[in-house]
Formats: structure tokens, C-alpha cells, sequence
């Protein structure tokens, strides 16, 4: 976790960040709401929000701090499924 979230005392000097270690926990801490739609013949939308917030030593970070603990997301995608028979 250190890798992403973590501060060492070489990077504080440079980035102004306060030195930190990062040692775990459980990273984020959210929900996501999935819809499909079928439109026949394989095609398909699917459509997803979602909220996450980072936890533990990752939400506690100089990084985290510098931006947000909690970000969302949407997606749409479009699929075509088929069959293949060997």
C-alpha cells in the first residue's frame, strides 16, 4: 500500500507532502448500481454509477488529502454476445 499511498522522506522534501507509511486496511468502501437493457440479437447496453471512499491508512494519506477520499463513476458499455461452436 506504501507504493500508492505512502510518503517517504526523499519524496516529502521534494512534493511538500508530509512523510507517511502507509501499512493497510481495507482500501475503499463502496456501492455500485448495474443496469442491462437487451435489444435482441446479442446486443446489450449496460449501465453502472458508482460511489467509492477510501479507507484506513489510504484514506488518511497525504495524497488522498491533497484531492478527495470519495470519488463516482458512471459507465456505459455495449456488448454483442455470440455463439461459438467448436
Amino acid at each position: 500500500m506504501d507504493t500508492y499511498f505512502g510518503v517517504m522522506a526523499n519524496e516529502a522534501a521534494r512534493s511538500g507532502y508530509a512523510a507517511f507509511s502507509a501499512n493497510g486496511g481495507l482500501v475503499p468502501l463502496g456501492a455500485e448500481l448495474t443496469v442491462r437493457n437487451d435489444f435482441g440479437n446479442g446486443w446489450a447496453l449496460h449501465g453502472t454509477l458508482g460511489w467509492h471512499e477510501l479507507q484506513a491508512d489510504a484514506g488518511r494519506s497525504p495524497i488522498s488529502e491533497a484531492g478527495s477520499r470519495d470519488h463516482s463513476d458512471a459507465r456505459l458499455i455495449f456488448t454483442r454476445s455470440f455463439a461459438a461452436d467448436f
